[in-house]
Formats: C-alpha cells, sequence, structure tokens
C-alpha cells in the first residue's frame, strides 16, 4: 500500500493579521520567527506537506522582480480597509518581511515541504489600487467572455505573453527559493466561477482574438455560430489555455517541479475549461484537488476521490478535501453540515476519510491551517492525520 499524505494549504497573511488571536505567545506584530512555532505545530499534527499561499489578486507574497509584492501595494496606505479581507494600514508594518523565504528555511529545518501555493488568475479583485503590475501593464490580454465583456484585470492563459509571465514567475521561485513543487489554484477567479458560467452552466471564457481566430482557421467554424455550448468549441478552448500552460510548464521543468492542482469536483471541462484528463493522460500533473463546488446538506463530499481515482488509477494522486477556514470566502460554497465558520465536525470528518481512503483517496488536504488555532481544530486535525497514516501504514 503506498504512503499517504497529509497536506495543508496555509494562508500566511490570515496567520499574520490575526496575530495575537492565533498561537499563543505570538504577539500581534509578526515576524517571521514566529512562523517556526507554527510550523513546527503543524509538523507535531502530522501534517507533512504545506501549499503557501504566494500570490494574492496581483501582487505577491514574496520578493519578487517580476510582479508587485504585497508589501509594494499596500505600503503606501491608500487601499480602502473595508475593500476586503487584509485591508488594513497596520498590515503593511509587517510586509517588510519575506515570509515565504522564512517558511522554506524553517520547513527544511522541520522535514516539512513547501510549495508555493498560486492563483495565476485571481486578478484585481480588489480594483486597480490592488492589480497586478504585468495585468495593469497589458490589458490587451485581458479575458474576452461570451457576451462581448471583458474581465478587467483577469489576464487570458490564451496569450502565449501571459503563459510566458507565469511561467517565468515559477522560475523565479525555483531559482531563488529552490522551491520543489507549485500547487495551481485553478478554482479562484477574479469572479466566482458561477458568474463566469451562461444558464446552460457552460464557461464563457476563452473568447479571446488568439482563440476565436485559431477555431475559425482550424476547425473552419465560427465560435459565435456554434454556440457557447458546441462540446468541440469549449474542449477548444480548455486545451489552447489551463492546457497549454501546463504543457508549458512540464515542458520548462519537467518532472522535477511537482504539480498539484486544486479544480473543482464536477463541471470542470465545460464549466471551468479544466480538462483533467486530458492532464492525467499527457502526464502534465502530480496530484488533483477536486473541491466540493455545489451544496450539500448532509454528505458533503459525494466520494470524489473514488469518481477521479476510477480514471486516473495509479498515475496521479487524489486528495480528499477538507475545509477548516474562519469565514465564508474561498472555494467552496458549504462546508458540509455546518453553516460557515463552523468547521466539520471531527467525527463527520473521520468517517468521510476512512470511506474516502477506502475507495482509493492517496490523502487528505486541509483547507486552511492558518484556521486551526482560531477556529480550535489542532486535535481534530491530529486525530485526522492519524488515521490517514494508519492507512498508510506509516
Amino acid at each position: 500500500m503506498s504512503k499517504k499524505i497529509v497536506a495543508a494549504q496555509f494562508d500566511w497573511p490570515s496567520f499574520v493579521y490575526w496575530g495575537d488571536k492565533g498561537i499563543a505567545g505570538v504577539t500581534s506584530k509578526r515576524k517571521p520567527e514566529d512562523l517556526k512555532l507554527y510550523l513546527q505545530r503543524m509538523k507535531d499534527t502530522g501534517i507533512e506537506k504545506v501549499y503557501w499561499r504566494v500570490s494574492f489578486a496581483g501582487p505577491v507574497g514574496y520578493y519578487s522582480k517580476l510582479e508587485y509584492s504585497v508589501r509594494e501595494r499596500r505600503s503606501d496606505k491608500r487601499i480602502d480597509p473595508e475593500a476586503g479581507d487584509l485591508m488594513v494600514p497596520e498590515f503593511a508594518d509587517v510586509m517588510q518581511y519575506d515570509f515565504l523565504k522564512a517558511g522554506m528555511e524553517f520547513a527544511a529545518e522541520l522535514g516539512l515541504e513547501v510549495h508555493p501555493w498560486i492563483t495565476p488568475l485571481y486578478e484585481g479583485i480588489h480594483g486597480s489600487n490592488f492589480g497586478g503590475k504585468f495585468a495593469g501593464e497589458h490589458p490587451e490580454f485581458w479575458c474576452k467572455l461570451a457576451n462581448g465583456e471583458t474581465l478587467e484585470w483577469h489576464p487570458s492563459l490564451a496569450y502565449p505573453e501571459v503563459r510566458e509571465h507565469q511561467v517565468a514567475m515559477v522560475e523565479e521561485m525555483v531559482t531563488c527559493y529552490g522551491v520543489k513543487g507549485v500547487h495551481l489554484d485553478f478554482i479562484r477567479m477574479t469572479r466566482s466561477i458561477f458568474d463566469l458560467r451562461d444558464k446552460a452552466q457552460a464557461s464563457m471564457m476563452g473568447y479571446d482574438a488568439p482563440l476565436v481566430e485559431a477555431f475559425k482557421n482550424e476547425r473552419g467554424k465560427d465560435p459565435a455560430k456554434v454556440g457557447n455550448t458546441n462540446e468541440e468549441w469549449l474542449r477548444f478552448r480548455a486545451e489552447r489555455t489551463y492546457t497549454q500552460f501546463l504543457r508549458d510548464l512540464r515542458a520548462r521543468f519537467g518532472r522535477e517541479l511537482e504539480i498539484s492542482v486544486l479544480l473543482g469536483d464536477c463541471g470542470n471541462l465545460g464549466g471551468n475549461l479544466l480538462d483533467w484528463h486530458t492532464w492525467v493522460k499527457e502526464g502534465l500533473v502530480d496530484t488533483l484537488c477536486p473541491v466540493p463546488t455545489v451544496s450539500h446538506n448532509v454528505f458533503s463530499y459525494l466520494d470524489t476521490a473514488h469518481m477521479f481515482k476510477r480514471f486516473v488509477g495509479e498515475r496521479v494522486k487524489v486528495l480528499e478535501f477538507i475545509p477548516v477556514c474562519d469565514g465564508g470566502t474561498g472555494p467552496c460554497m458549504n462546508c458540509g453540515p455546518d453553516e460557515w465558520g463552523t468547521p466539520p465536525k471531527p467525527g463527520f470528518v473521520l468517517l468521510d476519510v476512512e470511506f474516502a481512503l477506502q475507495r482509493g483517496a492517496d490523502g487528505v488536504l486541509f483547507w486552511e491551517a492558518d484556521s486551526f488555532e482560531i477556529m480550535d481544530y489542532w486535535d481534530a486535525a491530529a486525530e485526522i492525520a492519524r488515521k490517514v497514516h494508519q492507512f498508510g501504514g506509516r
């Protein structure tokens, strides 16, 4: 039986911002050394792999020569405090530090593996004051929708220049920080993924000039005439955007870079242009992390891991998603039987995890470990991690 994985997303700005609401003994003005205490506790809980958030609606949470860093965009204190989470001037005080560098160093000491958690198309959600450098300089690459609308601050992967920029961002982290893998979040968008679909739940994205012209020239068909739900047109858009981006990553880094992807549990191709079947066939990903994207009442995961494992077999790992978060934002609409702000009960999750492991899941993914302290979930997380490790024969 193969070794099972216990992974966790870590939104370190939340950790920094919470200050004295977090781990005992850490001051409200967090510094890099405070991370070590939290990472140690994550290690003691049984977590082995940390998906470390590095991109925030354009700017990035490390020192980059290619993009604005969060500290540059927030240090001027012009951001509206009511615009969203972390939009308070005091936050700029801690942005003088390179938390990714510190996290990588502490994780190496503790034997944890850190992969940058990247949201490549999560741009401009707080408007132009918080948009990315590349997106701001190249509005000609902003995504076009089926209804003729331009999705502002949202560069389209249909353009080679956008993909080249995204690959260069990864290369910068590989070169400067020594990362061995990346966690690509394809759920977070400038808008909700549901707002980017038509009434038939087909994605409205991908009406960019390169795609429209290529479809006309190569297939002899006009997207405006075949319609948004046409399967050939949907697959064409998927191949020339996300799939091509993953091909570019593999071409640049080969198998040396581990690639995990956060995607929906259903409706990925038609609704989101995410053709994970092709990714698996071509060896473009190593791990899939399907997220519940519909509202469930009793059993929230609907055998998701098994549905994916039936197709991928041993070619790709599939992690069961466990939502532990402090509020109603993020990739899924519902956390299971409880309301937002209340994590799923440990007994419920243990049953779900055991069932998922029996049906082929390769481990679990906690969303997000930075919430464990404030949500009082350390003991529950440790119990869940023990279940996973016991099943995997650790």
